[in-house]
């Protein structure tokens, strides 16, 4: 039972390996969180060393509040500080979480970033007479602490001479040449100026000292190009291309507005009554204003450039001088295993998950690999007594494509049968392999004794099952019959022998006569998801990839409800197939499904709510009433309301508008969402109006008035004979009164 044993403990570190969260390596909250120094100082353009902390327990993510200086990132894995700074930026304190989903732990790191020293007025040329005194003298600023200087001639120190000036009195021909001042902060960051040149004044030919450089810039730019000479009386010309460049008479060349027009090679020749000295030539050439960045992505993850997540192989395009940023993303339980940065290997930006091209002015490419966080390889021995397994290096854990070197070594009286499992076929007979880890890998090495031969026995795909053996052995006699049966993993199926046997049957028998071997094939079980929408009418679904999956893989879908129509999303339902779904959340409109035991389906569910509202008004506003029916505060969509005109004394019902038209009495009015309706109603023609004088008789007016075929009657007695408001006539019509 050992091969059968060796097995199962493989497929049950897998299966946990796989299901770890890829970010939580313990339970334990952080604590005791600290970086190498609370107090960190960086140069501004200059890329910084990694900076990791450390701490007990695990993490699930770092952040900073607030976030770093611009150019600075923490990864989000490690809670490493790389990159490089953009710009000068005062001492601020950084807060640096370790979150974990049991808890978190806090470090207060104070971040300065200054500028390099630089220096910022360079030295001039001195032409002296013999006896005579030189003077030079450099500005500089930047660094950190009070900057130091030190002078140099002819690449040797000057000793003594460390303040920003030089002075040399009662020159001598051995004081001639060239001098130059190095400056430098407290932490040995430092900047050469130029080298001035000490001369004996005298009558002579001019001699340049300073030429002009290659330059190459982007249009629209100033461009500036420098010489220098000792002697005396000088003339200046620049020219170009060998020929003469109109008003170009000082020793520095000032190109406005550069072009393409302007691009070629620049000389200058300086003269004096005593002869001249050419410069060496200098080329001038044009940038260009954008360029491409060649992104390369491998494995499972994506790289954020902005907004955009990039899955494939691509090219951007950045402007000159522009900072470009790339964020990796590796998938759940995959890590940023390689970075390359223009062809070579960055494990800065691999420890970071970032990185930064600053100032670009050339094309560049970045490469990505992704890769499972750590692979196992495991080397097994059918029988110890037999044999034994040099492993170099001697561990089971290893980084993505580590190499691994495994040597089998027979005992005495036995032999190498071979190695199984995951070894590629040409290398199975060799006692000394070389392999990586690519993918985790078991592997046994099959020994057998002189006289005995093994039955060497492979899964496919390595954790998909297991081969158990009767009679169990590591090795047998000659002529021995073994019987092996093929017993399928949880979401696989047993497919077909490979070998000493090509049986469809998962059992089957093997007669020994040699070293034999046997490879199980087992296939995936595949799952199918079909997803539907209740009502049709209800919205639209979205499946993210193939519907078709293996056992215990996960679905990503969506629900986009029909809002116009009045639907909102409401769950996720199965309602048919013989599988089983889980849901991860069954009320989210987007939401990922695992599927096991077989095809399933599952439906999005719509529903309307009340969630429209119906006003109905007249006019006149005083003219009428209007009746709903039913009637509510809010209506669903597809509702149908009865809306009944109700005019008042002396009006009569016109027709609708609003969200309706016609003259329908009673209206059919069906919700299609927030509506509102007007009644219009006009004064009726057929209302008469009697005045009664003070001589008539009120009573016999109003029964003479009763008796009228119109829609009502309008009384206006005297001023000051009645004052009844309205009067009751044989108890069945009320006539309004109305006084003038």
């Amino acid at each position: 039972m050992r091969t059968f044993y060796i097995s199962i403990i493989g497929v049950l570190f897998l299966l946990l390996l796989h299901c770890a969260p890829p970010t939580r390596p313990t339970d334990i909250p952080p604590s005791n969180l600290k970086y190498p120094n609370a107090d960190l100082v960086f140069y501004a353009t200059k890329p910084i060393s990694p900076i990791s902390p450390t701490f007990n327990g695990g993490a699930d993510s770092f952040y900073s509040e607030p976030s770093l200086p611009h150019g600075l990132a923490i990864s989000r894995h490690y809670g490493a500080i790389t990159g490089t700074p953009d710009s000068v930026h005062a001492k601020t304190a950084y807060t640096i979480t370790a979150w974990h989903h049991n808890g978190s732990d806090e470090f207060v790191l104070n971040i300065t970033i200054v500028k390099i020293p630089a220096v910022t007025t360079q030295p001039l040329d001195a032409q002296v007479t013999l006896g005579g005194r030189a003077v030079f003298f450099i500005a500089a600023d930047g660094g950190t602490g009070q900057l130091k200087y030190q002078w140099y001639k002819g690449g040797s120190v000057i000793a003594g001479k460390t303040s920003a000036g030089l002075t040399i009195d009662n020159i001598a021909v051995t004081d001639t040449g060239a001098y130059w001042c190095v400056v430098a902060d407290t932490n040995g960051f430092s900047d050469t100026s130029d080298a001035a040149h000490c001369a004996l004044q005298a009558a002579g030919a001019p001699i340049i000292t300073t030429h002009p450089h290659d330059t190459a810039a982007v249009a629209g730019m100033t461009v500036i190009l420098r010489t220098r000479a000792i002697g005396t009386d000088l003339v200046y010309q620049w020219y170009k291309n060998g020929t003469l460049v109109p008003d170009a008479a000082g020793n520095n060349l000032v190109i406005d507005n550069f072009s393409s027009e302007d691009t070629g090679y620049y000389q200058a020749k300086v003269s004096n009554g005593y002869g001249n000295d050419l410069s060496d030539s200098a080329h001038l050439s044009i940038l260009a204003s954008s360029y491409s960045i060649t992104i390369d992505v491998t494995g499972n993850g994506t790289i954020a450039f902005g907004s955009v997540s990039l899955a494939r192989d691509t090219t951007v395009s950045a402007a000159l001088n522009s900072s470009v940023r790339f964020d990796f993303q590796p998938a759940i339980g995959h890590q940023t295993s390689r970075v390359l940065i223009d062809g070579a290997e960055n494990q800065p930006a691999r420890l970071a998950g970032s990185y930064t091209f600053a100032s670009v002015a050339s094309n560049h490419t970045i490469a990505v690999t992704f890769a499972s966080k750590s692979l196992t390889v495991i080397a097994n021995v059918n029988d110890t007594s037999y044999g034994e397994i040099i492993k170099s290096p001697a561990r089971d854990t290893f980084a993505f494509h580590d190499s691994i070197t495994l040597i089998a070594k027979p005992k005495s009286q036995c032999y190498f049968a071979g190695w199984s499992g995951s070894v590629p076929d040409a290398m199975k007979s060799r006692d000394t392999i070389k392999l990586f880890a690519d993918s985790s890998l078991i592997i046994e090495a099959n020994f057998a004794r002189i006289g005995r031969f093994p039955l060497l026995i492979s899964i496919l795909p390595t954790a998909a099952g297991t081969v158990s053996k009767s009679p169990d052995s590591t090795s047998y006699v000659k002529g021995a019959s073994v019987s092996v049966t093929a017993h399928a993993a949880t979401g696989y199926r047993f497919s077909r022998w490979e070998g000493a046997s090509a049986s469809l049957d998962s059992a089957t028998s093997i007669t020994i006569d040699t070293i034999k071997s046997l490879i199980a094939h087992f296939d995936k079980i595949i799952c199918t998801l079909s997803v539907q929408k209740s009502p049709a009418e209800g919205g639209g679904i979205n499946i993210a990839h193939d519907s078709a999956v293996g056992y215990f893989d996960t679905i990503s879908i969506s629900a986009s409800p029909a809002t116009g129509l009045g639907y909102a999303f409401k769950v996720w339902r199965k309602t048919a197939g013989t599988g089983t779904a889980i849901i991860k959340d069954s009320t989210s409109q987007a939401t990922t499904v695992l599927l096991r035991n077989g095809n399933t389906t599952i439906s999005a569910i719509f529903i309307r709510p009340d969630t429209f509202t119906l006003s109905a008004v007249c006019s006149p506003l005083s003219a009428g009433a209007i009746g709903l029916s039913p009637n509510k505060t809010k209506y669903a969509y597809g509702d149908t309301v009865t809306i009944t005109p109700q005019a008042g004394l002396g009006y009569t019902f016109g027709n609708w508008s609003g969200d309706t038209t016609g003259n329908a009495n009673p209206l059919k009015f069906i919700i299609r969402g927030n509506a509102g309706i007007i009644a219009n109603f006009s004064p009726s023609v057929s209302i008469q109006t009697i005045s009664i004088a003070t001589t008539q008789s009120l009573n016999a007016m109003i029964k003479q008035a009763s008796g009228s075929p119109g829609a009502g009657v309008i009384i206006i007695p005297a001023e000051g004979r009645y004052n009844l408001d309205n009067l009751n006539v044989g108890g069945k019509v009320t006539i309004p009164i109305q006084r003038r």
